[in-house]
């Protein structure tokens, strides 16, 4: 092996390596709103669709402890602004995987909007309204494992129709 190159390409390797910031987050949670995902620009009830909720969280207790245990577990808070009579939500995040050696962590929280946009209530609420669609917006926060509480935010409003 020729080690005339073996030095300068170790160097650029090292200094390419160095530049890496290992990330720095609150040990409190901190949420953004990352959209909506769905086939148009009106949600019809029981249709797919995705909500995005972008994480950081400096200590890395986002998430259950292990897959199997739940009584260590972080949730994901969703209040409907519009309407108290419908059930508002929450979900349990599953254990998310460290990056690399640092535990702080940052990512993307997928939501199944027919996981928190409850069907039958829905329909109901519309149908006693005498409605077809109406717009909503939530408010959304996530707890961790040692309970300290994120930002809350609040989504930009959502055209929901009856099917």
């Amino acid at each position: 092996m020729n080690f005339k190159f073996f030095i300068p390409f170790s160097i650029i390797i090292l200094t390419i390596a160095g530049c890496y910031k290992t990330p720095s987050y609150p040990v409190e949670p901190a949420i953004t709103f990352g959209g909506f995902e769905k086939d148009n620009d009106i949600y019809t009830l029981g249709d797919s669709g995705w909500m995005y909720i972008k994480f950081t969280d400096g200590d890395g207790d986002l998430g259950l402890a292990t897959n199997s245990d739940s009584s260590h577990s972080s949730k994901l808070y969703i209040y409907n602004l519009k309407e108290t009579t419908l059930l508002d939500t929450l979900n349990e995040i599953p254990k998310i995987p460290y990056k690399g050696t640092t535990v702080a962590i940052d990512g993307t929280i997928a939501v199944k909007l027919t996981s928190f946009l409850q069907e039958a209530s829905y329909q109901a609420l519309f149908d006693l309204k005498g409605k077809t669609s109406d717009t909503f917006t939530y408010s959304i926060y996530i707890t961790d494992r040692a309970r300290h509480k994120s930002n809350t935010i609040i989504t930009p409003e959502i055209i929901i129709k009856k099917r």
